[in-house]
């Protein structure tokens, strides 16, 4: 099946969003955010077999609440991904949201405002996140105020990442300040200084 070139402002968006505000309701006290990814369904993504494989076992296992964090779609929870996709395919580069331009900041506008009444369902269940570093310039102020604690990594370093989440998450990882880290070479914790659109990498 081919994938569709959606954007935030298509219809065909909008009608997911609301689907899933209207159906889904978290079944658990911990529900965790993770990236979307270019193969879909994404349970059978590299990176989601591979790196982010715990989580969606946990998942199976029915011990939490696991959600996909979509440009375009916002918010695609995991029953809705496997074990075949029910929501409309798609094909975003992560390229198109960083820019500096009228489309960008619509989208970027739409994101933020669909991700905040998501965040909002979840109301006072502990939201843990693993994404990446663009995501903390587009929305990381909605989720750090709704989120328990989370990991910004880059792509290479998913590995060191899913440990140091699985520590948090279990709390036996101690942290400083408001929970939150930067995972490079290095693990840094934030708050740092949010990077330019230019500047992200991943």
């Amino acid at each position: 099946m081919m994938a569709n070139q959606l954007k935030f402002t298509s219809e065909e968006s909008d009608k997911w969003f609301r689907f899933v505000m209207k159906q889904w309701k978290p079944r658990h006290d911990t529900v965790i955010l993770i990236p979307c990814a270019s193969t879909k369904p994404f349970h059978r993504s590299v990176t989601h077999r591979n790196f982010l494989r715990y989580l969606w076992q946990a998942w199976l296992k029915d011990r939490i609440d696991l959600v996909i964090v979509s440009e375009p779609l916002t918010i695609v929870p995991a029953e809705y991904d496997y074990p075949e996709p029910i929501y409309p395919l798609y094909d975003y580069p992560p390229d198109l949201i960083k820019k500096e331009n009228d489309f960008s900041r619509l989208e970027r506008s739409i994101w933020r405002y669909r991700l905040t009444l998501f965040m909002r369902l979840i109301g006072s269940r502990k939201c843990f996140f693993i994404l990446y570093p663009y995501h903390r310039y587009i929305i990381g102020d909605i989720l750090e105020k709704f989120c328990v604690s989370g990991i910004y990594v880059e792509r290479p370093y998913l590995t060191k990442g899913m440990s140091l989440l699985n520590s948090l998450i279990s709390k036996t990882q101690y942290m400083p300040n408001n929970g939150f880290l930067y995972v490079n070479s290095r693990i840094k914790f934030l708050p740092v200084e949010i990077p330019s659109p230019a500047l992200v990498k991943s």
